[in-house]
Order: structure tokens, then sequence, then C-alpha cells
């Protein structure tokens, strides 16, 4: 049986939440709180399978206990919202994702037994998800990485290359030096724990970084704006969430839109496509990647970093064929080792990398594309 801890401010809420949680008898509410100090003070001391916040707490204590809580003991959280996120309610769910959440859900409804079968199914899904203890990477706003300061002011500068060492699963890693692509495009991928892990990486990438960038993040609808906004308060370079089509430029970033996938549809044009998701998805990172390899093969790059499932591998692994560079995130610095799990153990990342190193790695490939003295765009 499960183990659920609620924090949610009102006592009615809570108890109609316990009764539809444990009305199948699969799932248990060990306790109620309605102040976040109190249950992070026993989620440190007790062992559970998900904590579940309301919404209306996150700005009154609920995201400092998210945060110590995923430094400490790290667990799956579920927030559950008033219902689709507003303008105003966004910036405090981005918040939320940023430091751990793994899902926003609605709150269910007496008067639709849909709503509860939904919400319960949503909660078995987080209470499987193995989630890993991390290192902070929160920033106050618009503050970067020390790492920053540390980092070649220009791409022409390479960085030093990292030794071999072995991943806990055994696979080897390679040091960086053995990198030799040239890369004009990198496609990133993330899910859940990731939108934090993005902002690290690409604050590190210098305003001149020359190659360009494709981000699909999956998150709630309605966050790929919010998002955008959180990104350009984080990084140097500039950020836009794709339109029906738009070129590719040394140093934008584009990010998948909230209702459709990111791709290339041809050489130096990405692009919004409205159709069915794939796998689950929309927007899929494997389909973006896919379109990448096909475009840019061996002058290209793909990332997979923290997500629950599987989405990535099959777009990772044609890049790989196609002779470019491919990266999955370590299991010690992702929240969440699904998606990167399965692009290392399939063999389609060569390279399994700490995001410090995964920024070396494509600082590497782009100052590969500077001394070659042109770009394939």
């Amino acid at each position: 049986m499960a183990r659920v801890v609620i924090l949610d401010r009102s006592v009615g809420a809570r108890r109609a939440l316990r009764a539809l949680l444990e009305a199948e008898r699969d799932l248990e509410v060990v306790r109620e709180f309605s102040d976040p100090t109190e249950a992070l003070r026993f989620l440190l001391r007790v062992s559970v399978e998900l904590l579940i916040i309301d919404e209306e707490l996150l700005a009154e204590g609920g995201l400092d206990a998210m945060e110590a809580l995923m430094l400490e003991r790290p667990l799956p959280i579920l927030i559950l919202s008033v219902g689709a996120p507003d303008e105003e309610q966004s910036p405090l769910l981005q918040a939320a994702l940023v430091r751990g959440a793994l899902s926003i859900e609605a709150r269910a409804s007496g008067a639709d037994p849909q709503s509860g079968a939904l919400l319960r199914g949503a909660v078995r899904r987080l209470i499987r998800v193995p989630v890993m203890q991390k290192q902070s990477s929160l920033r106050p706003l618009g503050q970067r990485p020390s790492s920053v300061s540390q980092r070649p002011s220009s791409v022409s500068q390479r960085p030093s290359s990292v030794s071999q060492r072995t991943e806990p699963s055994g696979k080897v890693i390679a040091p960086l030096a053995q990198i030799t692509q040239q890369v004009d495009v990198v496609g990133i991928g993330a899910s859940a724990g990731g939108p934090g892990v993005v902002a690290d990486i690409l604050s590190a990438l210098p305003k001149d970084y020359p190659a360009s960038i494709l981000v699909v993040q999956h998150l709630p609808m309605g966050f790929a704006e919010p998002f955008a906004d959180y990104l350009r308060a984080r990084i140097r370079l500039p950020v836009s969430v794709c339109a029906l089509s738009q070129p590719l430029l040394p140093g934008r970033v584009i990010l998948a839109p909230d209702d459709a996938h990111l791709l290339l549809s041809r050489r130096g044009v990405a692009q919004a496509e409205q159709s069915e998701p794939i796998s689950g998805h929309m927007p899929s990172v494997d389909l973006m990647l896919d379109s990448v390899a096909r475009h840019y093969g061996e002058r290209a790059a793909g990332v997979i970093l923290s997500g629950i499932g599987r989405d990535g591998t099959t777009g990772l692994r044609a890049i790989r064929q196609a002779g470019g560079l491919t990266i999955s995130q370590d299991s010690e610095s992702a929240a969440v080792y699904g998606m990167p799990r399965v692009a290392s153990e399939s063999g389609a990342a060569e390279y399994v990398l700490r995001p410090s190193e995964i920024v070396d790695a494509l600082l590497l490939a782009a100052a590969g594309v500077r001394e070659s003295g042109g770009r394939g765009h």
C-alpha cells in the first residue's frame, strides 16, 4: 500500500481528498497538514511515497518546504490546482515545477466521478517514479550560476575535458577530449525535474554561442510562455516559443509550444506542427530530435535531461547513427532518472554527463564550428 501525505489549508478539502484516495484501498493517507513547516518536519523523519500540495499553499511556505525536501529527502510531489493555470497563477506553478514537482493536476470534483478516477490514476503513476537527491540549482531571479564567470567568454576558448569515469550502472563514460563533432544545432529534451537543469545549462553558454538550440520540455498546458519568461530572466541567449515557422539563428533558443510538436521542416527552419501525440507526448522529444538528425546529421547534437519515461531515446539514436553528438544526464544529478536512463542503457547516448560537463561538451562542439570557419545552416 502506497503512503501519501496531504498538505492543504482546508479541512474539508483534506477530508474529501483522503476519502477519494482511500476508496480503492491501495492508497493510504498517513498524515494531513495545513502548515508547510510542520509537513516538512514530518517528511524529513518518515518515509512516504507521495506528497500532495494544494496550489494555494505554494506562496505560503510550500515552495521553500519543497526545495528543502528535495535536497534532503526527495520524493514525488503532486500539486493540486484549482483549474487551468491563468496568467497570475502560472509563475507560481512554474516555480513548483522548477523545485521538483512532477505533476500539476486539477482538483477532483465530487459531481464528476471521472475527475476522481483521473486524479487517482495520476497518483498511482507518480508513486512509481524514482526521484533522485540532487544539489540545489536554484538562484534568485536573474542571478547566473557561479560557474558562468569561470567559463570562456567566447566559444573559441575550449574548456578542459574531464577524465574517464564509470556510472553506477557500470557504463564507462568517455573523456570529453574525444569529442570531434562540429555542431550547428542542439536539440534538448526534458520532462519532470527538467526546467531547472535546462536553465542551468543554457545560462552557462556565452552570448556568442554559434549553434541553434531547440528545446522540448514537457509541461502542463499553458506553461510554454511562462517557461520562456523563466529562461529569459536567467540566460544570455534570446528565447522564443516556436510560431508556425521560424528560421534557425546562431545562439537562439526555440521552445516547443504548448499544443504542437517542434521540428525542423527543412534545413534551417523550425516549425510548430499540430498533429497527433507520439507515444502520448505532444510536443515529442523523439520527433524533434529525429528531424534534427535528418537535416543536420553529423552536425547535430542531442541532449536528454531529467524526466519520466523514454521519450527522446529513438530520436537520440537517430542522431548517433548519423554521426552526431549524443548526451544523457547522469544518474547522480538527474532529479528523475527515467528518460536519461533509457537513453544511456539503450546506447543512444554516447556520453553520460553531469550538467557542468554537458556545458563543456556543447562548448567543445561549438568551438569546432568556429575553428572550421563556417556553419551548416
